[in-house]
């Protein structure tokens, strides 16, 4: 639950019709992570260990939240759509190489040589 309120958090942090992308990149950079640390055995320098929660460190979010309303709702909704999408059409998914594009010169750039296309 802690990877779904701080993702939740860095939504609310945004304007409700970006939201929708952020949650697609927080998914897509913890799977990117993921294969990091299963590949090389430690945490990705970017995005972390392959959790949502390491994901969305590195962006901004609103202090935690006590009540949901309508707009905590909304994004979350946006959450829950977008893994969703990931895990039953990977079709949907952001391309990796993509997100990796003009960052040749770090040192795990090879790794997205065996992501999704």
């Amino acid at each position: 639950m802690a990877d779904l309120e701080a993702a939740l958090r860095a939504l609310l942090a945004v304007n409700a019709q970006d939201r929708p992308a952020l949650a697609a990149r927080i998914i897509q950079s913890a799977r990117i992570a993921d294969k990091y640390r299963k590949r090389l055995g430690r945490s990705h320098p970017e995005f972390g260990n392959g959790s949502i929660l390491s994901a969305v460190q590195k962006h901004p979010m609103i202090p935690q939240v006590r009540s949901l309303g309508c707009d905590h709702i909304g994004a979350l909704a946006d959450l829950l759509i977008q893994l969703k999408t990931d895990k039953q059409d990977p079709t949907q998914r952001l391309p990796c190489k993509k997100m990796l594009d003009g960052v040749s010169s770090l040192p795990w750039r090879h790794i997205s040589d065996n992501l999704d296309p």
